[in-house]
C-alpha cells in the first residue's frame, strides 16, 4: 500500500481519510464476536422451517453420514432422489454436522476476505452483522458457502491472478450453485478480456476436471449424462403450476426421465408473454422486496419485522449504487449478469446473496485496495515497453 500512496497524491488523500474512520482491529473483533453470539442467538430462541432445501440438504448431509450417499425421499418429487441438489454443501454439512457452526465458518473466512479488499474493517463487520447473514446461519442452506466462492471468484479475476486457480473456484462455484453458470464468463469478459488463450484454455480445463467427479458419479449413479442436477424441469413445472410444487407424472420411471418430463409438460402449458411478465415481476421482487430468512426461523414474525428487513437491503443497495469506485462497479455488473440464467428457473431473495458483500464494500469504501492494486498494475504496463 505504501508504493501506491507514494504514486499517488489522491491515492494517498483517499487511503489516508479511510483509514482515519476505520476500526480498530480490537474493534473489529468485539464485532465479529458480536456477530457470533447473535447467531447463536437465533438459534437458540428460532425454529428453522425443515422445508423445502433446508430440509433436503439435512437429509442429504444424513444419508452421507450414514454410507448411503447424496439420496433422500419426499412425499412430492418421490422416493431415492440422487441428483435433485448440488453436491458441494451437503458434502461439507456432514463434515461439520450443525449448520449454524458451518455457516459461521463460512460468514468468517468471507469476512477475513473482505478485510484483505479494503483497510477499513467496515465492510466486513457490516457483512457480518447484516440481518440477513445472522437469520440464515441456523439454517441448513448453501448462501454461505456461494457468497464465499462467488466473492474469491471476483478475487481472482480482478487481481488476473493465475488461470488454474480461476478454474478451481468455477467449478466449486458450479457444484454449489449451478444457477450461476453465467458468473464466471462475465468475469472473464469484464477483467480478463485481455488475458491469452492458453490462460482460458487452463481455466476451462480446471473447471471440467473439478466437474468432471460429479459427471462420473452421476452416470454411474444415475445412469446418464447429468452436468448439474435433475431439478430443472421441476422447477419449470413449479413456475407453470403458479409457484406450486406438485408430483411430476409416471412416478414408476427413473428420476432424470420423470424429471424431464415434468419440464416438458410445463413448457407445453406455459404461454411465453405472460411468463415473461411473470419472470420480470420476480425478478423485481427478489431485487428490491422480498426478504426471506425471516419467515424461515420465525414462522409467526410480524409483517412489519420483514418490512424492516427489507428497508435495510434497500438502503444498502441505494448506498452500494452510489459508489465511485470503477473495480467494483465493474465487479456488481458481473455478478449482476450472473444471476441472469437464474431468472427463468428459480428466482428468489437467496440468488442475489452473492452480491451482498460486494454491496457492502460498495456502501463502505471510497477506493477498494484492489481498485488500487489495479490501476498500479495498469499503470506499470503502460509504462513497461
Amino acid at each position: 500500500m505504501s508504493s501506491d500512496t507514494r504514486s499517488s497524491p489522491k491515492g494517498s488523500a483517499v487511503t489516508q481519510r479511510a483509514l482515519a474512520r476505520g476500526l480498530h482491529a480490537h474493534q473489529i473483533l468485539l464485532l465479529l464476536a458480536a456477530g457470533v453470539l447473535l447467531r447463536l442467538l437465533v438459534h437458540l430462541t428460532g425454529t428453522p422451517a425443515e422445508v423445502g432445501d433446508p430440509r433436503a440438504y439435512t437429509a442429504l448431509a444424513e444419508s452421507l453420514r450414514s454410507g448411503h450417499g447424496l439420496v433422500f425421499s419426499e412425499e412430492v418429487y418421490g422416493p431415492n432422489q440422487r441428483g435433485v441438489y448440488p453436491p458441494l454443501y451437503p458434502l461439507l454439512l456432514a463434515i461439520f454436522v450443525s449448520p449454524l457452526a458451518l455457516n459461521t465458518i463460512l460468514d468468517l473466512l468471507t469476512a477475513k476476505l473482505m478485510l484483505r479488499m479494503e483497510s477499513t474493517g467496515i465492510a466486513a463487520v457490516l457483512f457480518f452483522l447484516f440481518p440477513s447473514m445472522i437469520l440464515s446461519a441456523p439454517v441448513a442452506q448453501k448462501e454461505s458457502l456461494l457468497i464465499l466462492i462467488a466473492l474469491s471468484l471476483m478475487v481472482v479475476a480482478i487481481e488476473q491472478r493465475r488461470a488454474w486457480l480461476f478454474g478451481l473456484l468455477s467449478g466449486l462455484l458450479l457444484l454449489t450453485q449451478p444457477a450461476l453458470l453465467l458468473f464466471p464468463p462475465a468475469l472473464c469478459v469484464i477483467f480478463l478480456n485481455r488475458k491469452s488463450l492458453r490462460w482460458f484454455v487452463t481455466a476451462v480445463i480446471t473447471t471440467l476436471v473439478v466437474l468432471c467427479s460429479w459427471w462420473v458419479r452421476n452416470w454411474i449413479v444415475l445412469g446418464s449424462f447429468v452436468p448439474f442436477t435433475t431439478s430443472a424441469g421441476l422447477q419449470i413445472a413449479v413456475i407453470a403450476n403458479g409457484g406450486q410444487h406438485i408430483s411430476p407424472p409416471n412416478p414408476e420411471l427413473p428420476e432424470v426421465e420423470r424429471f424431464s418430463l415434468a419440464g416438458r409438460l410445463a413448457w407445453e402449458r406455459l404461454e411465453l408473454l405472460p411468463y415473461m411478465f411473470d419472470q420480470w415481476q420476480r425478478i423485481m421482487r427478489a431485487i428490491f422486496l422480498e426478504y426471506l430468512p425471516l419467515p424461515r426461523i420465525y414462522p409467526g414474525a410480524p409483517l412489519l419485522a420483514a418490512y424492516a428487513l427489507t428497508l435495510s437491503w434497500l438502503i444498502l443497495l441505494v448506498a452500494a449504487l452510489r459508489c465511485s469506485d470503477k473495480t467494483l462497479r465493474r465487479a456488481f455488473i458481473a455478478g449482476v449478469i450472473g444471476i441472469l440464467l437464474a431468472v427463468p428457473l428459480e428466482f428468489g431473495e437467496r440468488h442475489r446473496a452473492h452480491l451482498l458483500p460486494l454491496l457492502c464494500l460498495m456502501a463502505t469504501v471510497g477506493r477498494s485496495r484492489l481498485s488500487r492494486a489495479e490501476v498500479g498494475s495498469e499503470s506499470l504496463n503502460q509504462s513497461s515497453p
